[in-house]
């Protein structure tokens, strides 16, 4: 069974991966919001998470 991960631990993970290869993220404000608290959180962590280059 997979192991539960956290959504910024997720969103970091796809940073992590394909920061090399893209030229920008687009985040889903509607899914985070759903999410409450938690997943205003985890956006703006993600948000700070991306590199500036």
């Amino acid at each position: 069974m997979p192991q539960k991960i956290g959504i910024f631990d997720f969103n970091k993970a796809i940073i992590d991966a394909t920061s090399d290869l893209v030229c920008a993220y687009k985040l889903n404000l509607a899914f985070y919001e759903a999410l409450d608290d938690e997943g205003l959180h985890a956006l703006k962590r993600t948000i700070k998470y991306i590199p500036n280059d």
